[in-house]
């Protein structure tokens, strides 16, 4: 008996040496497993680190275009919502709520139009407007007579825009970088700039490129606007204590919101004269709970059915995806319950000219 074998000798028997060596060989497979697939995805990261600015930017198309194709359950829920073509969060203001039984373009479109306010657009004058996305905001500010340039990472975006708003005059779309703006525009020669809910996808170094690159293109007495999502804190690392898995920042592709405090502290530090700061906290984020009470009532067979009643496109979404939407959009409360919507109107002082 391998028993008494074992009790006899103090070795192991025969088959217990076998199965010992068949426990390594596993051992050291999945070792080598887990070994190569931490060397591929050091592999990828050392690529997109160290890849060539176009590489780079083309990777960086590829992970923001999925984000807003309609693939991620978030942004299909958004689009069945009335979502588009339009990609912001939108302005609620509560006697305009009846309004959301035509879904969310009108209040994605009330949000443009309270930035465009900001910026003032005036005939003949150059503007970019950054992170385009489908170039409805830059045909919006284009009506008021400016020569409007439309900026965006992704291609597929870029050719909607053209397609959809190409045609007139004083409109053009261009592929490009927003933090790099000198590879667009030569030194003080655009009047405006507008960034509408996008520089959150930059990075901390991204967004600190943009100032600098729009303060570099912009003329002297030029104004930059920028609105944007903010970290209520000056800890926006605390963000993980809220999205400890990732799941937010991997499906909106980003790190960390900037601090609310952020924003001007590195304007000023570059030379910007702050103007105007506007905390549209409340009228933009009161959203969030209109999502979740949405998702709570489709986890319920009769409610589900009187969603779809009201709302067609919810019929897309099936049982499951909406379980798993709840736990989404729960998530998207904690998180951007911590954050503060903020409107920044920044100006490049008309001395500095002189002085640089």
């Amino acid at each position: 008996m391998p028993m008494r074998h074992l009790v006899e000798t103090g070795r192991p028997s025969k088959g217990e040496r076998v199965e010992d060596r068949r426990k390594e060989d596993r051992r050291k497979t999945n070792q080598s497993c887990d070994f190569e697939r931490r060397v591929r995805v050091r592999r990828f990261l050392d690529l997109y680190r160290n890849a060539p600015d176009p590489k780079r930017n083309e990777l960086r198309s590829i992970h923001l275009a999925d984000t807003y194709n309609g693939s991620k359950l978030p942004v299909k829920f958004l689009t069945a919502s009335g979502w588009g073509p339009l990609l912001n969060l939108g302005y609620f203001e509560l006697k305009q709520l009846p309004f959301l039984i035509g879904g969310l373009n009108h209040f994605q479109r009330n949000l443009v139009k309270k930035s465009v306010e900001l910026l003032n657009p005036q005939p003949n004058e150059s503007i970019l407007d950054l992170a385009c996305g489908n170039g409805w905001t830059t045909q919006f500010i284009a009506q008021y007579g400016s020569k409007t340039t439309g900026l965006d990472l992704c291609e597929p975006h870029i050719r909607s825009a053209r397609s959809s708003f190409g045609k007139a005059g004083n409109i053009s779309f261009l592929q490009g970088d927003a933090t790099r703006l000198e590879n667009v525009a030569t030194p003080n020669s655009i009047d405006k700039i507008h960034c509408l809910e996008a520089a959150f996808h930059f990075g901390p170094e991204g967004r600190k490129a943009l100032l600098n690159s729009a303060f570099h293109v912009l003329k002297p007495g030029g104004t930059f606007v920028l609105v944007d999502i903010t970290w209520r804190t000056n800890y926006p690392e605390q963000i993980a204590d809220v999205d400890p898995e990732n799941r937010f920042r991997e499906t909106w592709q980003m790190e960390r919101f900037e601090p609310f405090e952020g924003y001007a502290k590195n304007a000023k530090a570059i030379g910007f004269v702050e103007r105007q700061i506007l905390d549209w906290t409340k009228p933009v984020m009161r959203v969030l709970d209109l999502f979740a009470l949405i998702g709570f009532m489709a986890q319920h067979p009769l409610t589900r059915k009187a969603l779809k009643l009201a709302r067609s496109e919810y019929s897309a979404i099936t049982k499951q995806e909406w379980e798993l939407l709840l736990h989404e959009l729960r998530l998207s409360q904690r998180v951007l319950g911590q954050s503060r919507y903020a409107a920044y109107v920044f100006t490049k002082p008309i001395t500095d000219v002189f002085t640089r």
